[in-house]
C-alpha cells in the first residue's frame, strides 16, 4: 500500500504500474490522457545478432507521455479464458468526413485482469482496426489531429467476437497549428519522426513524412506549465531526441519550424580474458543512468563469437551508460564483472570502452550458532550507489539469467547453498555486500572486500521466532475469498523494535498462517485482502494487533478479521438533480490511504464493497475538448463501518466562477497564466489566462475556498489571489481581486 501511495505525480519517468487514472488517486492527476510516444530506446548491435531493446516506457502524466503497452498482471488473478476480440473503427470529423493518420488507442479500464493496450492508425479511409482484445471497458484516446470529441470509453459486450467504434475528432485550428520540417546535419529530410508540442495548457502529436514535414495540432489539453508557448519535441529511434531549452520554445500557430536531428553515436566494448587475450564468448548487460541516477535497463546483448573481444554499442543516447560483463560458461576461468560505466557528452563518446577480466577470488563462508549449517550465501554488487540495509528492496537477479529485466540496481554475483563444510563463491575482486538467509534464519548483511586469491567469512548465525496464526471466524473471511482461492490473502509483520521485517505470509483456506525469522520483540501484524473485496482498489491493508516473539521459539495466536471487512455501499449519484448515468468516480480513503475508480450504472448508481474508513468521493466532470478530465471533490464525505450496509446519495452542480483580477492601481491584469488551486485534491486540465479585462472563469468552480496562483514565465507561482468561495447553494458567483 505504501509503494502506491508514494509514486503519484513523483513518477515522471517510471514505468510502471501504469494507469493515468491511477495518477489521481496519489496526486489529483486527471483521468487517463495519454499521448506521445516514448522515445525509442537505445539499440544496441552485438557482432553477432542484434538483441532486443529492452527500454522501460514512460509514464509522463504531466507531459502526456503514454502508458507501456505492457504491464504485470494483476497478483493471484488468473487471466480470464474469454473470446478475443476485433474493433474495426472509423476516425471522422464532426461532419463525417474520414481522418488519416491518426493514433487511435484502447486501454483496459479494469484493473482485475493483465493490462491490456492496443493502438492502430487510421488510413486514407479513416479505417482502422485493433485485434486481440476482450469484453470490459476501454478508454479511447486519438492523438494526430484535434481533439478528441467522442467516446471517450467505450465497451466490448461478453461473449462478441467483433465491435464497430465510431471516433470523432475535431478539425485542427490553422491558427494555433505549429508547421515544419525535421532534417539531418545535412539538411536532408527524415521521415517517420514523432514530433509532440506542450504548453499552455494543451498537447498535440504529428509524425513527419517522406518530405520530413509535419503538422501538430493544438488539441487535448494537458496539466498547465505556466510558462508561455510550447515545448516541440522530436524523437526518432537513432537519432537524438530534440528536446528545447526554455528560451527555445515555439509559440502555437507558428509555422516553417525546423528541426535538426543528429544520429546518436557509437562506440566499441572490448573484453580482454585474465591472460589479456581478447575474450571470444561474453554476454552485455547494458543499463543507463537517468535523470535522477537510477538504472534503467537499455538491452541484453547476447554474443556468441565476438570478433577480437569486441561488440558494438549503437545508438548511445547522452548521459552515463553501465556495463556487465558476464563470462561464457564454456570458460571457467573469469566471472562476470562490472559496472563498468562510461558518459556520452556532447563533447563525445570514448571511441572504446575496454573491459579487463581478472581471474576469480574464492570466498569461503561458513557459519555458527545453529545446529544446522544449511543457509543461502550470495555477494551482491551495489550498482545504485545506496547502501544496503536490511530492509532494502535489492533485486534478486542472477548474472545467469539477464532476461527481460525492466529496472535494478542490485546484482547477485554469486551465490550457493551451504553444505557442513559452508559454501564457496567465486567472484573478481572487489567490494561486495554478502547476503545470508535461511529457512528460520535472522537475514544478514555484511558489507566486505573480497581480495584476489582465497579467503574466509564466518558467520554468526541465530534463529529467530515463529508465529503460527489463526484468522477466523470462516465466514468473515469467505467475503474476501478470491474465486475460492486465498492466494492473495495474507498477513504482514513488522518488528517495532527494529530488525528486518519478513516477507508477507500467504493465509491458506482454513484461516492459518506462518511468519518465521521474527526478530525478539513487539510485532505489529497487518491483515491484507484483494481488490475483488473492494472497490477496483490495490490491495487493502488493516491493522491485526500485536504479538510479542521470543527468539528460537514458536508464538501462538488468534485474529478476528470482522474489524477489517469491507462494508457496502450503494451511492446514487446525482448531476444538477438528475441522476448522472455512466458517472465516473473516484473514491478516496483517507488514512491509511488506498482509492478506486468506479463507474456509476444507467441509474446513477455505484454498488460496492469498501474496506472501513471516511472516503472523499470525487467526481470526473470531462473536458471540453477531451479526451482530458477535471477532477471535483464533492463536499460530503463516506463513512464505512466494517460489515455495515451504507446508502449515500452525492448530489453534484457543475457551477462557474468568475473572478476579475486588478493591480494595486485598479488596472486590469491582462493575459496572465492563472492555476485554481483547490481543497482536496481539486485538479483542472487545460491552460486558463485572464481576459483584456483581468477576467478568468472557473467551471467546474471547487466546493469550499480556493485560490488563484498567478504564474510567471518560468511555470513558477509569482503572486496568490484570494481565498475565493462559491457559496454552496449558488450555482454562479462574480468576484474583484485587487493584488498588492
Amino acid at each position: 500500500m505504501r509503494a502506491l501511495i508514494v509514486v503519484a505525480m513523483g513518477l515522471c519517468l517510471a514505468v510502471l504500474a501504469w494507469f493515468a487514472w491511477q495518477a489521481f488517486w496519489l496526486e489529483s492527476a486527471p483521468l487517463p490522457q495519454p499521448g506521445t510516444p516514448a522515445a525509442g530506446a537505445a539499440a544496441a548491435v552485438g557482432e553477432v545478432r542484434e538483441p532486443s531493446a529492452g527500454a522501460a516506457e514512460r509514464n509522463l502524466v504531466a507531459a502526456g507521455a503514454e502508458p507501456s503497452a505492457t504491464a504485470e498482471p494483476v497478483p493471484g488473478r488468473a487471466r480470464p479464458e474469454a473470446p478475443k476480440v476485433t474493433v474495426r473503427g472509423v476516425v471522422v470529423f464532426p461532419d463525417g468526413a474520414p481522418v488519416e493518420g491518426v493514433k487511435v488507442m484502447l486501454m483496459s479500464a479494469r484493473r482485475d485482469i493483465e493490462a491490456i493496450v492496443r493502438r492502430a492508425t487510421s488510413d486514407v479511409r479513416g479505417a482502422f482496426v485493433v485485434e486481440d482484445l476482450c469484453a470490459g471497458e476501454f478508454y479511447v484516446n486519438a492523438d494526430g489531429s484535434g481533439a478528441l470529441v467522442q467516446p471517450r470509453t467505450t465497451t466490448i459486450p461478453a461473449g462478441v467476437t467483433a465491435h464497430d467504434l465510431r471516433v470523432v475528432v475535431e478539425r485542427p485550428d490553422p491558427a494555433t497549428t505549429i508547421t515544419g520540417v525535421v532534417v539531418d546535419e545535412q539538411g536532408v529530410p527524415l521521415a517517420d519522426v514523432a514530433v509532440s508540442g506542450y504548453g499552455e495548457g494543451f498537447y498535440g502529436t504529428s509524425q513527419t513524412g517522406a518530405d520530413g514535414t509535419f503538422t501538430v495540432a493544438r488539441a487535448a489539453p494537458r496539466h498547465d506549465d505556466g510558462k508561455p508557448g510550447a515545448a516541440l519535441t522530436a524523437s526518432k529511434k537513432g537519432r537524438e531526441q530534440v528536446t528545447p531549452g526554455p528560451e527555445e520554445r515555439v509559440r502555437w500557430g507558428q509555422k516553417d519550424v525546423r528541426v535538426v536531428m543528429r544520429p546518436l553515436p557509437e562506440t566499441w566494448l572490448v573484453v580482454r580474458n585474465p591472460a589479456g587475450a581478447p575474450a571470444p564468448n561474453y554476454d552485455v548487460l547494458w543499463l543507463r543512468r537517468d535523470g535522477r541516477g537510477n538504472l534503467v535497463a537499455q538491452s541484453v546483448i547476447p554474443t556468441r563469437v565476438a570478433q577480437g573481444g569486441r561488440t558494438r554499442l549503437s545508438s548511445l543516447r547522452l548521459g552515463r551508460h553501465v556495463l556487465f560483463v558476464r563470462g561464457h560458461p564454456s570458460d571457467p576461468s573469469w566471472r562476470a564483472i562490472g559496472p563498468i560505466e562510461f558518459e556520452v557528452s556532447p563533447a563525445g563518446v570514448p571511441a572504446e570502452v575496454v573491459a579487463q577480466t581478472t581471474a576469480p577470488a574464492e570466498l569461503h563462508v561458513t557459519a555458527a550458532g545453529v545446529p544446522s549449517p544449511e543457509f543461502t550465501a550470495e555477494l551482491v554488487c551495489d550498482v545504485s550507489g545506496a547502501p544496503c540495509t536490511l530492509d532494502c528492496k535489492c533485486t534478486d537477479f542472477d548474472v545467469a539469467q539477464w532476461t527481460d529485466l525492466q529496472k535494478a540496481s542490485w546484482f547477485s554475483m554469486a551465490r550457493g547453498a551451504a553444505d557442513d563444510t559452508g559454501v564457496v563463491l567465486r567472484v573478481p575482486p572487489g567490494r561486495y555486500t554478502l547476503r545470508v538467509r535461511g529457512d528460520g534464519l535472522l537475514p544478514q548483511l555484511h558489507v566486505l572486500d573480497v581480495p584476489a586469491g582465497a579467503s574466509h567469512k564466518v558467520l554468526q548465525l541465530a534463529r529467530g521466532g515463529v508465529l503460527e496464526g489463526r484468522l477466523g471466524p470462516p465466514e468473515a473471511l469467505a467475503t474476501v475469498m478470491w474465486e475460492g482461492e486465498f492466494s492473495h490473502v495474507r498477513v504482514l509483520a513488522r518488528p517495532l523494535d527494529g530488525g528486518p521485517a519478513p516477507p508477507a505470509a500467504p493465509v491458506a483456506e482454513n484461516g492459518t498462517f506462518t511468519i518465521g525469522a521474527l526478530p525478539e520483540g513487539r510485532c505489529a501484524l497487518t491483515f491484507e485482502y484483494p481488490p475483488e473485496a473492494v472497490l477496483g482498489s490495490a490491495v487493502v491493508g488493516a491493522p491485526l494487533g500485536e504479538v510479542v516473539i521470543r527468539s528460537g521459539q514458536t508464538t501462538r495466536a488468534e485474529f478476528d478479521v470482522r474489524p477489517c471487512m469491507p462494508g457496502t455501499m450503494t451511492l446514487r449519484v446525482t448531476l444538477d438533480g438528475a441522476p448522472m448515468a455512466g458517472a465516473q468516480l473516484f473514491v478516496r480513503r483517507i488514512e491509511p490511504h488506498s482509492a478506486a475508480r468506479a463507474t456509476a450504472d444507467e441509474r446513477g448508481i455505484v454498488e460496492k464493497a469498501l474496506a472501513p474508513g471516511t472516503y472523499d468521493v470525487l467526481l470526473a466532470i470531462a473536458a471540453q475538448p477531451g479526451p482530458g478530465w477535471h477532477m471535483l471533490p464533492l463536499p460530503d464525505r463516506l463513512q464505512i463501518v466494517a460489515g455495515g450496509t451504507h446508502d449515500y446519495t452525492v448530489a453534484a452542480r457543475i457551477r462557474t466562477m468568475r473572478i476579475r483580477l486588478l493591480d494595486a492601481a485598479g488596472r486590469p491584469v491582462a493575459g496572465r497564466r492563472v492555476k485554481v488551486e483547490g481543497q482536496r485534491q481539486y485538479f483542472r486540465v487545460g491552460g486558463l489566462s485572464t481576459d483584456e479585462a483581468g477576467r478568468v472563469e472557473i467551471t467546474p468552480a471547487p466546493y469550499g475556498p480556493f485560490t488563484l496562483q498567478l504564474l510567471g514565465d518560468g511555470g513558477a507561482p509569482e503572486v496568490q489571489a484570494g481565498p475565493f468561495e462559491l457559496p454552496a447553494a449558488q450555482d454562479r458567483g462574480e468576484a474583484d481581486f485587487r493584488l498588492r
